[in-house]
């Protein structure tokens, strides 16, 4: 009966975690990190979103990690950290895999003498217009030039997304430049809409995901 009792616990512990992995959605996530296991080549995120809701991603060495537009690894992180996880998930399965995760740094009041500082809490005006990137999308490059790409996504839809001066270009975790994106690859793209509706991207990721190897759990 004590045995019982004792995996009825142990089975209780598990769910929450089990439970925030599988309903990790695809796209763009905002959290406070909870915790990180793993090294510099594979782990796994825990952070808590709006609604106290937990998420859980795994990633590996071509994740690409960034504070204050720097490059970092997983173990410059901290708790308590907010992060922007742009996520992905593996084909055939439903494990969450983080392709890129940027520590949001709090943006320092400005002192005007004489006057309290206000810290900034609605969005700008260009923000509130065109938010950056708030769109993601996964597919096929079937033509890539120097204004435009052509994607054929998962549903087999054709959309053309416009390649804007400053956008970034991320293949198997490095830096890279737009002409290092062959046709046919598989991408992942972050994306927004201009003041026309038109798709513009901010972000182009490329490369497979591996298979995050994490350490055992004492």
């Amino acid at each position: 009966m004590r045995r019982a009792h004792c995996w009825i616990l142990l089975l209780s512990a598990m769910a929450p975690a089990g439970m925030a992995q599988e309903g990790t959605p695809a796209g763009i996530l905002r959290g406070d990190l909870l915790s990180w296991t793993g090294t510099a080549r594979a782990g796994e995120l825990v952070f808590r979103g709006a609604e106290d809701r937990v998420f859980q991603c795994v990633y590996d060495e071509r994740t690409y990690f960034e504070r204050s537009r720097e490059r970092i690894t997983p173990a410059a992180l901290h708790l308590g950290d907010r992060l922007e996880v742009v996520a992905d998930r593996k084909e055939g399965g439903g494990l969450c895999y983080a392709r890129t995760v940027e520590v949001i740094e709090a943006p320092a009041p400005h002192a005007t003498p004489g006057q309290r500082p206000r810290l900034r809490t609605a969005p700008t005006i260009t923000d509130a217009i065109a938010p950056r990137g708030n769109l993601t999308f996964t597919g096929i490059v079937l033509k890539n030039s120097a204004g435009e790409l052509l994607l054929r996504t998962r549903g087999n839809e054709r959309k053309t997304i416009l390649l804007r001066p400053d956008t970034r270009y991320l293949g198997e975790g490095q830096i890279l430049e737009r002409d290092n994106l062959p046709v046919h690859t598989r991408v992942f793209i972050r994306a927004g809409r201009n003041i026309e509706e038109e798709l513009e991207a901010y972000q182009i990721v490329w490369g497979d995901i591996l298979e995050p190897v994490l350490p055992r759990q004492p």
